[in-house]
């Protein structure tokens, strides 16, 4: 019998504007966490934002993928964008870095979206944010 191994663990799933990578330290930097995304008018579309996601606990090769979706649509709403790909685990210890940048997220109405990750289309974790209008 061929048993799939337990999926990793999910440590951190932030949202920043920025992610910078020091090649000489291997250290990420996260610049402008946020929980909230204003906005003049609706619909928009939200030019640039990075997702931030470490990982611990994998098995060898994995499939990662982010789903933006709309949490308070009156019907469960398709995504507003998915990106996916391959995760490498060197071994169970290592601490997995991922970084998503996400260019020109549609964002149809103000409400409650959130950025789910999954491993193996196992849901590991959500990240809430809020789309709302700009205060004046």
């Amino acid at each position: 019998m061929d048993q799939q191994p337990p999926p990793p663990t999910l440590l951190a799933l932030l949202l920043c504007d920025q992610v910078t990578h020091d090649s000489t330290t291997g250290k990420h930097s996260l610049l402008g966490l946020f929980s909230r995304i204003s906005t003049k008018s609706f619909p928009s579309t939200h030019p640039q934002l990075h997702v931030f996601i470490s990982l611990t606990d994998g098995h060898g090769r994995a499939s990662g993928q982010l789903r933006l979706v709309r949490k308070d649509a009156e019907e469960e709403a398709p995504p507003q964008m998915e990106l996916s790909g391959k995760i490498e685990f060197p071994s169970p210890l290592a601490i997995v870095e991922l970084v998503f940048t996400i260019v020109n997220l549609p964002l149809p109405a103000p409400g409650r979206y959130s950025c789910d990750f999954y491993c193996n289309g196992v849901l590991l974790g959500s990240r809430p944010f809020e789309a709302a209008l700009a205060e004046k």
